[in-house]
């Protein structure tokens, strides 16, 4: 069984390196407590605490050293010994300012101080000219078998190289790392085909002894070379399994390898998956999200050179991620096709070829949550086109733009490299529109609507003229949301087209919109039809106008007229209301002379221009 103490641990592998005077092969299980960014044998370079991964070169007691451990203020790594141990620390820094160091193991803290002082940390100045204290070295013997943190509790930077030699243990030992492995094949998979290495670490075994490697279950595709190893006459083993991976069919599952001398043995819990097959984009027609968080995968390091589907690259399709309907191609050795676990980096909008695509088959909108990749101002575009920047925002700060695209293909790009955090496309609201058997209605716009080159369906604004008492129509080619207008065109139902972008407000437009359904108060005129002739009508007190339609206010006393008709001064005859404008339960009754009558009347009578028979 493997210690749970692995599954929080990143295990790193040392071979023989001289640091300090010290030489070690030994296994090092180190925990890098702010996430490890690389691991190389004799030194870990990791962000601790918020740093860089800086890398220092620099030379103590005639020994180069090019790599190290940056820990800023309250930094710290740590590591653990499966023996008794010996290590050595080298700091050294080129900054002026304070360090505090010090070892413990949570219960009990370790001598560090060179000097005859005794202390369980170290405090001291540190400075470019004081080549006395720009470096120090501390050799601790045996330290206790256990886990431990060096911690960096000054106010400065230090950069750290760590060595630590285990002593022999008595009892027998095997252990295989990483205690984890994924293999995964995708369509992106150069030859269909991916490698891996375990190592096989052991001690106070049977010198000769052999020991064997197995898998359990067997999976078609995965083999393991070498399938033995043997132990040394010391009685270790160090030996390093290569494992290949090369499916011939679509599969996903879970297998162990085991290595196994005498009666210790160590095993791997290995995952599979093979997608062998590209996948074909998606289009999208409905609401799609793609945050690259939920994607399923932690990082995808590869700039691929043609589009690539993400569900080809081992991205899983899921209601936050849509895999199969998003594709990438960045033509460069800078940006990820996933980072960090969490965004993607595009580059130049001038190379689409750095762009991620999207195919809608309608119109509708993009909202983009992106940041800059480093403290400069960043903008997005779409299509070539920008539709957003960080108007000064820089580093990590996430901002959310948006535009509108028509059907087809959509590239989104950056102005230099910028990380996608989320894509939301949203189709544009279907609208439909009707015209009544009088040749007109009005209508208020749910979206942005386009009706440049529409040949059956005109729109217009409405002005009304108090002077002239007369209401003139001027044709518009697009309209902005909740824009209430007039249309125009045969009897029947029209389709409006979405508009890609916001157009301009609509002008000389004296038209209201009933966004909800009003209540006249006599102030409201709406669309009605005269002899023949089509304008507004002062509508009667309580009568309802429909939410969705479109009316005119004209005080009262303005005029004395009941209708006017557009580009027309019609003052006479009985005006019928076009009937999809408004509920006319309380429209006004008359007679054939025109007269308006009660309902008491008895007779043949005219409402809303139909005749009715009223007993």
């Amino acid at each position: 069984m493997k210690k749970s103490l692995r599954l929080a641990l990143l295990t790193v592998v040392f071979s023989a390196f001289s640091l300090g005077g010290v030489n070690a092969q030994t296994t090092y299980t180190v925990s890098l407590n702010n996430g490890a960014t690389e691991s190389q044998k004799g030194y870990f370079t990791i962000n601790a605490g918020g740093g860089y991964n800086n890398r220092y070169t620099g030379t103590y007691n005639g020994t180069s050293y090019t790599k190290g451990l940056k820990i800023n203020s309250k930094g710290s790594i740590g590591f653990t010994t499966s023996n008794t141990a010996t290590v050595t620390v080298i700091q050294s820094t080129s900054n002026n300012g304070t360090i505090n160091i010090g070892l413990s193991d949570g219960a009990n803290s370790y001598e560090l101080n060179p000097s005859a002082e005794k202390k369980p940390s170290y405090t001291f100045s540190v400075g470019t000219a004081d080549e006395t204290n720009k470096y120090r070295e501390w050799t601790i013997s045996n330290l206790p078998k256990g886990t431990y943190t060096l911690n960096n509790a000054g106010g400065e930077w230090g950069c750290f190289y760590v060595a630590v030699t285990e002593e022999a243990g008595t009892e027998p030992s095997l252990n295989v790392n990483p205690s984890k492995l994924d293999l995964t094949v995708v369509p992106s998979t150069e030859n269909k085909t991916v490698t891996s290495t375990l190592t096989i670490l052991g001690s106070n075994l049977t010198a000769g002894a052999t020991g064997t490697i197995s898998l359990n279950p067997a999976v078609d595709g995965l083999s393991i070379d070498p399938t033995s190893f043997t132990v040394g006459a010391d009685g270790k083993v160090n030996a390093t399994v290569t494992l290949t991976y090369a499916p011939t069919a679509d599969a996903k599952g879970t297998t162990s390898l085991t290595a196994t001398v005498g009666d210790k043995s160590d095993n791997v819990e290995i995952s599979y998956s093979a997608n062998l097959e590209a996948t074909v984009l998606r289009t999208i027609s409905e609401t799609t999200t793609w945050d690259f968080s939920k994607t399923g995968l932690k990082e995808i390091k590869i700039q691929p050179t043609e589009r690539t589907i993400y569900s080809d690259l081992g991205a899983t399709t899921s209601a936050d991620f849509a895999a199969d309907a998003i594709s990438i191609q960045l033509n460069s050795t800078s940006g990820n096709a996933l980072e960090n676990g969490e965004n993607c980096r595009i580059g130049s909008a001038s190379n689409n070829a750095r762009a991620l695509y999207i195919h809608p088959t309608v119109a509708g909108t993009i909202e983009i949550t992106f940041a800059s990749t480093n403290n400069t101002k960043r903008a997005t575009y779409v299509n070539g086109k920008a539709v957003g920047g960080d108007n000064g925002k820089t580093g990590s700060t996430q901002i959310t733009v948006s535009t509108s695209v028509v059907a087809g293909d959509v590239y989104i790009s950056g102005d230099n490299w910028i990380k996608v955090y989320k894509i939301v496309f949203t189709p544009a609201q279907a609208e439909t529109a009707t015209i009544s058997a009088a040749g007109y209605a009005t209508y208020v716009t749910k979206g942005n609507v386009d009706f440049f080159g529409e040949t059956t369906l005109k729109a217009y604004a409405a002005k009304y003229d108090a002077t002239a008492q007369k209401i003139t129509l001027t044709a518009v080619t697009a309209a902005p949301a909740n824009t209430p207008l007039v249309l125009k065109g045969a009897a029947g139902d029209y389709t409006l087209t979405a508009a890609t972008e916001a157009p301009a407000a609509v002008s000389n437009n004296d038209l209201k919109a009933a966004t909800a359904a009003v209540n006249a108060d006599g102030s409201q005129w709406i669309l009605a039809q005269l002899n023949g002739g089509v304008g507004f009508a002062k509508c009667t007190p309580n009568t309802t106008i429909a939410a969705g339609k479109a009316y005119l206010l004209i005080p009262a006393t303005t005029t004395a007229k009941s209708f006017i008709g557009f580009g027309e001064d019609t003052t006479n005859g009985i005006a019928s209301v076009i009937s999809e404008e408004a509920s006319m339960k309380n429209a006004r009754v008359y007679n054939l002379a025109g007269q308006q009558v009660n309902k008491a009347y008895k007779g043949v009578v005219i409402v809303n221009g139909k005749k009715y028979i009223q007993k």
